[in-house]
Formats: structure tokens, sequence, C-alpha cells
């Protein structure tokens, strides 16, 4: 939900990208939560049973209810330690323990803080959540959306690469839904 995404994805298509994996998955059976973040955790909803259709719309909902469009000032960056760190710790607290778990992962960028203190804190937070990922078997499968080519995809590809996850750049919030084909044929 950070303020960048505004620009990098104008005209909300990572909804519409969401919207469409959510309905490849099984309509019975799975669990599907999801993290909003920006410099903070804006929104987390641990992973609830999917029973229906509505169920998975319902998921879908709770993620458009933040639109980036209703960032402030003070949210125009990207604490991606608290994100992540907030996604392994639901999956690992809430999760199903019969089901793999696996993180979907957006962002358009890097972590980006206002202060090189809150820069090393949430840099510290991304490698705990990255062992804590390993330690309890979650894969994490990032995408990059480098519209404006100027995000550090290696941040994104380590994140991916040590958890045994996959990575994928695109270049405009149009490709996110091949990516999340992608992903959910895997």
């Amino acid at each position: 939900a950070s303020n960048s995404m505004n620009y990098t994805d104008k005209n909300n298509l990572r909804y519409e990208a969401i919207d469409q994996f959510t309905n490849l998955l099984a309509e019975k059976g799975n669990y599907l939560g999801g993290v909003v973040f920006s410099n903070i955790v804006e929104k987390s909803l641990s992973p609830t049973e999917m029973k229906s259709q509505e169920d998975k719309q319902n998921v879908v909902q709770f993620l458009q209810s933040f639109m980036s469009t209703d960032v402030t000032a003070d949210m125009g960056y990207t604490n991606i330690g608290d994100g992540l760190m907030e996604a392994v710790n639901v999956l690992k607290t809430k999760g199903s323990p019969d089901l793999p778990s696996v993180i979907v992962f957006l962002s358009d960028g890097n972590t980006e803080m206002p202060t090189d203190e809150e820069q090393r804190a949430s840099l510290d937070k991304k490698a705990e959540a990255i062992q804590a990922a390993r330690e309890s078997g979650i894969r994490i499968y990032t995408v990059c959306l480098n519209q404006n080519s100027k995000a550090d995809v290696s941040e994104m590809e380590q994140i991916s690469k040590a958890t045994g996850g996959e990575f994928r750049e695109v270049a405009k919030a149009d490709d996110l839904q091949g990516v999340f084909n992608i992903f959910y044929t895997m």
C-alpha cells in the first residue's frame, strides 16, 4: 500500500491479478490470508479456510479495501521487513499444520525507510523473517513490479532464493496476471 504503488500501478491492476489468482484456487480446502503494508503493516488477515467462492472473494475484498489511493504522505515508504515478518508470523501461528504454506510477496521496489535507523531495522527484520520462513518450511514467491526500473531486484530475488521460492520481475502491472498464473501452476 506504499505511495509508490500509485505510480507503478496507477490502474490498480494488482487487485485484478490477485482476484484472478484467488479464483484459480480450489473452491474448498485452501487457507488464504493477506498482509497490506507500507511503512508499517496496515492490515493483516490470518489464513482462513476457503469453503466457497464467497470466502475467496472476501479475502480479495479485504486486500482491495486498502488501495494505495488512500495512502497518506507518511506511508510513502516500503517496509519489506515488517510486511514479510507479519506474513511469516500469521502462517506460523494461524496457518494449517496439515498444508504446506507459501507466501506470494508483491512489491514495487526495495526496502526504503525515512531514516537510516528505520532502514536498518527493516533490513534486520527481513533477515529474521527469511530465517523464520526457512525454519518453518515456508517458501516465498516474490514479484517485483519494476515499472520505473529503479527497484533493487536483487533484494526480492534473494528473499525467494533463500526460502526455495521463485522470483519474477515485471515491467508493467498488466503482466502481473501472467506471473500469478505461473505461480499457481507451481
